[in-house]
Formats: structure tokens, sequence, C-alpha cells
């Protein structure tokens, strides 16, 4: 744990604060959790007081930010000289000077949710490798294995963060439901994820749809269905699905949940009023004939 919490740490490092911002973290409560996992208060009072506490016993220390920008604190039963490994408005990441010692992690309980600093930083490095990553809109694969470019088509090749030659399904970093599958880096396919809404038997559920453009559906596109007991598709015969944009369509899908007819309700609607309007040219041609 200890050396994958460096290798975070490492990444994190040029985003860090400086302890000068000391607005970031005097007069306000930390939490730091020892290893037998107790929890102890701190409060840095401005006035360079070191407020600690453990199950309600208090001890009253010091604190100094050092011209070095070192955080010297007396905690009155020891003395520690503290380089800062990273700061934020949510955690707070000391540690020993000259040692490689395990980090002195404070948290703020309130953002880090179940005192898990782990996940809260493993979090945090991915939204700032992907907010690096969007500022470079080369198109390729990203350190997160997520796709970054606009207009990609099949058949592009794209180059790799990682150098290495990237196989399988890959999301993209601006869209949650925009996925490419990749072969040796070279794109095979590009769907999205989409649910549309189908009305079981008075039941309105929602299916999800393997689509080549958003809030359509065309044959070949795919029902990604798993199996239930209070759901049955039906196969070879018509149904409705509905997309969250009121898209309606009728479709048709074989054993394999694949579709193979599919058109828009809107185009029923065109088909009923030609054969109205034709109907009723007839009628007036032959109302007209007899006068």
């Amino acid at each position: 744990m200890i050396d994958y919490l460096k290798n975070i740490l490492t990444r994190l490092k040029k985003h860090s604060q400086n302890l000068d911002k000391i607005e970031l973290f005097v007069d306000r409560s930390w939490i730091f959790i020892d290893r037998n996992q107790n929890n102890h208060e701190y409060i840095f009072e401005r006035d360079g007081k070191l407020i600690m506490s453990y199950n309600g016993l208090v001890n009253v220390g010091n604190w100094r930010l050092l011209a070095t920008n070192k955080l010297l604190i007396d905690r009155i039963t020891d003395k520690l000289l503290l380089n800062n490994i990273f700061l934020n408005s949510d955690i707070l990441i000391l540690q020993k000077n000259g040692t490689d010692d395990e980090p002195f992690i404070l948290i703020d309980e309130q953002i880090v949710k179940n005192h898990n600093y782990l996940t809260y930083l493993n979090e945090l490095d991915t939204k700032l490798i992907d907010e690096d990553d969007k500022k470079n809109k080369h198109p390729r694969i990203t350190r997160n294995n997520k796709i970054v470019g606009d207009h990609l088509q099949i058949g592009d090749i794209l180059s790799n963060d990682n150098q290495v030659f990237a196989n399988g399904t890959f999301i993209h970093l601006y869209s949650k439901n925009k996925f490419f599958e990749i072969e040796n880096n070279i794109i095979k396919s590009i769907y999205y994820l989409q649910y549309f809404k189908y009305n079981n038997n008075g039941n309105v559920v929602k299916l999800k749809f393997k689509v080549k453009i958003l809030d359509n559906l065309f044959e070949g596109d795919e029902l990604i269905f798993e199996q239930n007991d209070n759901l049955k598709i039906p196969i070879h015969e018509n149904f409705t699905v509905t997309s969250n944009e009121k898209y309606s369509y009728k479709i048709k899908v074989n054993e394999d949940y694949i579709i193979y007819k599919s058109y828009p309700e809107i185009f029923n609607l065109f088909i009923l009023g030609l054969f109205i309007f034709i109907f009723l040219l007839v009628i007036v041609i032959l109302v007209s004939s007899k006068f």
C-alpha cells in the first residue's frame, strides 16, 4: 500500500499547494488515523496553537511554518519537522524531514468519505490526468486508457500515451457512453450505449441498445439483453421503443437480439397521412366526375 501511495503522490505533487497557503489548513478540523486505526483530531489555530484531541482528551501544542516552507509541530510528547508532500482543501500529507517514513495524512472527513484517503487520492489522480489530457486533443489513447480526438473514424490509427499496443474496448474521454473497439491501436468499431423505454405489459422498462448514432435505431444495431423472467422480448415480431428524446421506433430483432427491421413511428404517421390524402383525393375526383 505504501508503494501504491507513493506512486500516486509522485504524480499529484505538481498539483499541490504550498504550506504558505495557510488558509487551506488553519482554523479547521483535520482527522489523522494512526496505525491502529484510531482517529485523532488536529486543529492548527491561527495563533500557533495546535489542538490535539483523542477520545475527548485534549492536549495543546504548537505549530510554526518555517521560512524553508517546512512545518515544525510540538505535540508535547515529541517535536516533528515535516515536509509538505501534498496539500489541497481536502487533504494534507506531510512527511518527517530527512526520512522515507510513512506519510502523516490528515483529512477533512466531510469530504474524504469513510476516511478512505486512498480512494480519494486515486479519484483525484484520475480527474487531474483527464484534465491534463483534455488540453491535448491529438487523437490518441490517454494514460487512463480513454480515447481523445474529434471526428474519429473506423480505421484511424491512434497514438498511445502508454507506449504499448492497445486492444479491447475503450471509452471516449468527453462522452461517457461512446465506445471504441481497438485492435493494435486501430479503431475497428465505434458505438454508443443508450437506453430506450419499452412498455412490457403495462410496466415501462429500460432496454439498453448498442447503436451507431444516438437517438436512432438502425438495422444491425444490437439490443444488450440480460435474461429476466419478468421481461419477455418479442423475437421476429414488431415492438416499439422510445428514447429519452421521445423518438419512437418500431423494430424487429432476431434470436441474437440484432435489429433487422427498424423504422421510426413518425414514418407510420406519414404513411397513414398519405393514405388518407389519397383516399380523399379519390373521393373528390369521383364526386367531381359526376358533375
